[in-house]
């Protein structure tokens, strides 16, 4: 039978046959006794791949599911300052202020208050809080989250070697500084 196709790759339909999906998938100029395989064990090879790969997307799935895409780790929850006061908001025209603080290693801060409360992260580092007005100390690492004492005296001090950096949030009435020095 004459045959027609390609010889670059080896694909052959005998002439009069339809050029379809199935005919160039199976080697038609090799029959069983010169290939060793016929066509159905090529077919079947070829269904069992997608198969294989239909049952895998399917086991894939449910794993990449269950990971949530938004994780909330909770870091703190209070209603009081580091000096046990009470957390009370301005009344009138609130303003949230946010800064970026980095102290380096031995640094202090002044002595200083807050007429309003002031939150800070510390993103890394070890920062030292000692309230001038009580003696008492405390100590912060990365990872921690402070609620300043509000109107009373107290300074921050870097006690690490590493730069103390902290994300500061201000809650205060618009246009008032938060930050009195001694």
């Amino acid at each position: 039978m004459l045959q027609e196709g390609d010889a670059a790759t080896g694909r052959f339909i005998p002439v009069g046959r339809k050029r379809n999906f199935r005919n160039l998938l199976l080697p038609t100029n090799l029959g069983p006794a010169r290939s060793g395989i016929d066509a159905l064990t090529i077919k079947g090879r070829i269904m069992k791949k997608i198969w294989l790969a239909g049952a895998l997307l399917l086991l894939a799935t449910p794993v990449l599911a269950e990971q949530p895409p938004v994780v909330v780790t909770p870091v703190m929850t209070t209603n009081a300052t580091i000096s046990d006061q009470p957390i009370v908001l301005p009344q009138k025209n609130a303003e949230v202020v946010v800064a970026n603080y980095e102290i380096a290693p031995g640094a202090s801060l002044p002595v200083h208050k807050h007429p309003f409360p002031r939150y800070a992260y510390v993103l890394a580092g070890t920062l030292q809080v000692t309230n001038t007005e009580t003696g008492k100390d405390a100590v912060y690492q990365t990872g921690a989250f402070i609620v300043e004492a509000v109107g009373q005296w107290h300074k921050g001090a870097n006690i690490g070697t590493d730069p103390v950096k902290l994300l500061v949030i201000d809650m205060i009435e618009q246009g008032i500084n938060n930050v009195v020095k001694q």
